[in-house]
């Protein structure tokens, strides 16, 4: 009868076993996406496009010792704000005297895109060069809600120099709101968030080890301003049109060169 009981009370442990198993199985299915990104629509992703609310995702900050010496503002972007619409596209010759008027009184030129030109004078208050990250997905705001959103598509690290000196930065991003005008040396900024947007995570990823930064580029390099036009065109898509990644688009990300670094 000891037997017994011993065989009964091991048969029990493994039917309880093989329960939780099950159960986990099935928990784990319904929830295949990192509970930290939050699925969107396209179209419909919160504060970009049209689409009203907050923006989701982890707030920016600046690293220990580095501060802002003053404000955000746009760039001189402000002479292109009219070709900000759906159908407008800008010419290689355009994007690449944009980047000329955007550069003229900055230290350091970097990042992706044209409709968003940031200035960001980061000041670095220690001893010793930090570099700041800007991860890819981070996006910056405008204060007053007329202009344009940034969003950064890839990873940016610039080094400020030690001793409460400040670095000229610009910041080149792509447009996340394509009704609302391109960014002003008018208007001031703040820093968001790095999105945790499905649709913005998904581009950013397929996107980590492509050559797409200014920084990448020989100056005036033609491949630069063409890529420009596209992926604007491809974020519009995620932000404003309601369309998802199509087979053609997927396939012109793969076909992009990689980063040598």
């Amino acid at each position: 009868m000891r037997q017994l009981n011993s065989v009964l009370r091991l048969t029990l442990l493994l039917c309880l076993a093989l329960s939780f198993t099950f159960c986990s199985s099935d928990d784990d299915n319904d929830n295949p996406i990192d509970n930290n990104v939050v699925v969107d629509t396209p179209g419909l992703i919160s504060g970009l496009g049209d689409k009203e609310g907050e923006l989701t995702g982890t707030p920016f900050v600046l690293p220990t010792g580095i501060t802002l010496d003053g404000v955000i503002t746009g760039s001189r972007s402000h002479y292109y704000k009219s070709l900000a619409s759906k159908e407008s596209k800008l010419s290689s010759q355009l994007v690449s005297d944009f980047i000329t008027k955007a550069s003229a009184e900055a230290d350091v030129v970097m990042g992706s895109g044209y409709y968003v030109s940031l200035y960001i004078p980061l000041k670095n208050t220690t001893a010793q060069d930090i570099e700041v990250t800007f991860p890819a997905g981070t996006i910056i705001v405008s204060n007053s809600g007329d202009y344009q959103n940034g969003v950064l598509l890839k990873k940016v690290s610039v080094k400020v120099p030690a001793d409460n000196k400040t670095l000229g930065f610009v910041l080149l991003m792509y447009c996340g709101n394509n009704s609302k005008s391109s960014s002003s040396s008018s208007e001031t900024y703040k820093w968001g968030v790095v999105s945790n947007s499905s649709l913005i995570v998904d581009l950013c990823n397929r996107l980590a080890d492509k050559k797409i930064n200014y920084e990448e580029f020989e100056k005036g390099e033609e491949a630069y301003n063409d890529q420009c036009v596209e992926l604007q065109s491809i974020l519009w898509s995620l932000t404003d049109y309601g369309d998802a990644l199509n087979t053609n688009q997927i396939q012109w990300i793969d076909a992009l060169p990689k980063s040598a670094k």
